[in-house]
């Protein structure tokens, strides 16, 4: 979906258009290591999911300015506009990183393995913003999660996967569903979580 790797075979039609990359916004399983040398601030690298909206030259401007500081102003993040990435910790990178996947305003948004470096408190308000995103922004998500607890409060459906599809389906179905009896014994693993 995200045009990482060739399709081996088919066309993705994403919004009514066939391979249509641009709408989607995304937060890779791996955040910034903590160099403390790397020089860029947090409003640069934020300002950097703005880039794949611009022509030739690629220039931003007061406008782009504006979106960076209402995003990093939704997540809360604002007192680091001047911060190294580098100095943050995980979860701080993590935010950072979202709001950077979500500054160009995206139709989708793919997250994967958001909370890993998340303490369980800011898990639990990572997840109830990514709710409010769904439910106020109009953004289909997909979120890749082994945290079954988590998303089972805020996800609308859920796609199981262990090298093929488990289950697929309403949350509120997931623990009921035969299909998912039959695998009970891998507990939280390898599930999908999706907005939309």
């Amino acid at each position: 979906m995200l045009g990482l790797i060739p399709l081996e075979k088919g066309t993705i039609n994403q919004f009514g258009i066939v391979d249509k990359r641009q709408d989607i916004g995304y937060l890779p399983q791996v955040a910034v290591t903590g160099n403390t040398l790397f020089p860029a601030e947090v409003h640069e690298v934020v300002a950097v999911g703005l880039l794949g909206t611009k022509r030739f030259p690629k220039r931003l401007n007061k406008e782009d300015d504006k979106k960076v500081n209402s995003i990093l102003k939704k997540l809360a993040i604002y007192h680091l506009k001047h911060n190294k990435i580098g100095d943050l910790s995980g979860g701080q990178q993590q935010r950072v990183l979202l709001a950077r996947a979500m500054v160009s305003d995206p139709k989708l948004l793919i997250l994967d393995e958001p909370t890993s470096a998340l303490d369980p408190k800011v898990r639990s308000e990572f997840f109830a913003l990514i709710k409010s995103i769904n439910e106020n922004n109009d953004t289909s998500i997909i979120l890749v999660s082994h945290d079954l607890g988590s998303i089972m409060k805020c996800s609308k459906k859920i796609m199981l996967l262990d090298r093929e599809l488990i289950y697929y389906g309403p949350t509120d179905k997931f623990s009921i569903d035969d299909s998912f009896k039959e695998f009970d014994h891998f507990g939280i693993n390898s599930e999908v979580h999706i907005h939309d």
